[in-house]
């Protein structure tokens, strides 16, 4: 039952497609055919523009979202860099030793 009923459905969209085509055929002129066209693009031109710009601006929220979580990453990155080398609040007890043994005489 199932097949026959495919069966019917295509044999039917066969018989549509060959229907138009032949009445294309028929045409001479481009008119009728370049009026399909026109009026094709009309109806299909609204929601294409419309489904680009709903695209582009939560694009553009998704593009500020992560631009705004960056520039806080990076504010607490420079927090914690200037926190690390800040000036102590109290200087050193003594001088540390130097690199190597072999020191000047006038920094040891």
């Amino acid at each position: 039952m199932i097949t026959l009923q495919i069966i019917l459905a295509v044999m039917f969209c066969v018989a549509a497609f060959e229907i138009c085509r032949s009445e294309i055929a028929k045409s001479k002129s481009a008119f009728r055919t370049a009026r399909y066209l026109v009026a094709l693009l009309w109806h299909w031109s609204i929601p294409f523009v419309l489904g680009c710009l709903a695209a582009s601006v939560v694009s553009l929220m998704g593009i500020q979202q992560g631009l705004m979580q960056v520039t806080d990453v990076l504010d607490e990155a420079i927090q914690q860099a200037v926190q690390a080398c800040g000036v102590a609040d109290q200087p050193p007890d003594s001088r540390s030793p130097s690199e190597s043994g072999t020191a000047s005489p006038s920094r040891a």
